[in-house]
């Protein structure tokens, strides 16, 4: 529901086709605990990995959840590599609200073992901060604070296992 937290503004009360609690959202969604993780292993495994279920008005870019094809990503579970696909189809014109892999990607489409946009690049176990942040190093600031997928200092940097993802799979 629009109105939610505060729920009892909603006009529609109990009549009301939209949730109006966590209990009552029939999509998948995280734990009120994991929303507010912020571990490299969330923001490796789960980070904008479901659809937001809020109806309200809120900051997308530090949601947890996506809110865009653009903004979401596969799950690394699935077995996709860091590197960018080749295949993907990233005109923003031509497929603007589609999240139809088979037409945006030709290749094996959601289960290409290739990345998808710069989300699924970024965030993926292989790649997220194993190299300094740019803005970190010339400024020494970040604008995206916890949300950078890049190390601000090497307390932050991570050492993933040396691994030769096969991309003939």
């Amino acid at each position: 529901c629009a109105t939610y937290p505060d729920v009892s503004r909603c006009q529609r009360g109990k009549f009301c086709a939209f949730a109006h609690s966590r209990e009552e959202i029939r999509c998948p969604i995280f734990s009120p605990e994991e929303e507010s993780e912020r571990t490299a292993d969330f923001f490796m495994s789960k980070f904008k990995t479901k659809w937001c279920p809020y109806g309200i008005q809120h900051d997308w870019h530090s949601c947890v959840y996506a809110h865009t094809y653009q903004d979401f990503r596969r799950t690394p579970e699935l077995g996709y590599g860091s590197e960018p696909c080749p295949y993907w189809e990233k005109d923003k014109d031509k497929h603007a609200h589609a999240l139809d892999y088979e037409q945006r990607c030709p290749n094996k489409g959601f289960y290409c073992q290739y990345a998808h946009g710069s989300k699924e690049q970024l965030y993926h176990p292989s790649y997220y901060k194993v190299m300094p942040c740019a803005d970190w190093k010339a400024n020494g600031w970040c604008p995206r604070g916890d949300l950078c997928a890049f190390y601000h200092d090497a307390s932050q940097k991570r050492y993933p296992p040396a691994t030769n993802f096969d991309y003939t799979k």
